[in-house]
């Protein structure tokens, strides 16, 4: 099923107080992105943005990334938990996890991302 679409992680910082973690899937498959942060004191979601595949012509399935931007509350550490859902079943078929660092300043850093499949 996974062949079927193509994803690719990265984190990065649109400025220096918001973290971009984006996800990247064919938008004709039927899963979703969930998230999770453990303490909530110390960042919040911001938004989601997203962007679709710049092509001339509008393609069915096209690839789409969507970015969840994180912004720092407070000093201190957290994780932010991403499941990956099939909306059809509800079938969890990977788990990402985002250990985050809020510095003095407020700006956030990863500090370690662990993977799990189903």
């Amino acid at each position: 099923m996974f062949s079927l679409f193509k994803k690719k992680k990265k984190e990065t910082k649109n400025d220096s107080n918001l973290l971009d973690i984006t996800y990247s899937m064919s938008s004709g498959i039927p899963f979703r992105w969930e998230y999770e942060i453990e303490d909530k004191t110390i960042c919040e979601f911001v938004r989601k943005d997203y962007e679709a595949e710049k092509t001339k012509e509008p393609i069915c399935g096209g690839q789409v990334d969507s970015h969840y931007l994180f912004k720092g509350l407070k000093e201190g550490k957290t994780k932010i938990i991403f499941k990956l859902i099939n909306f059809g079943d509800n079938y969890l078929s990977e788990i990402n996890t985002y250990t985050i660092k809020v510095d003095e300043n407020n700006i956030i850093t990863v500090l370690n991302k662990e993977e799990k499949k189903m």
